[in-house]
């Protein structure tokens, strides 16, 4: 199933998009070092202290 899907009512169905894996892992990547970063900044402000 490559495009829209029409049906004898005059009902259109089209496909739902899927976000590619490379997508999905840049986003996981992003995550990850957001939270690694907010976990240094962290450490840094109680060894400071």
């Amino acid at each position: 199933m490559t495009g829209p899907v029409t049906f004898d009512s005059g009902f259109t169905l089209a496909p739902a998009a899927v976000p590619e894996p490379a997508s999905m892992t840049m986003l996981g990547i992003g995550a990850l070092s957001l939270i690694g970063y907010g976990l240094r900044r962290r450490r840094a402000k109680v060894a400071a202290a």
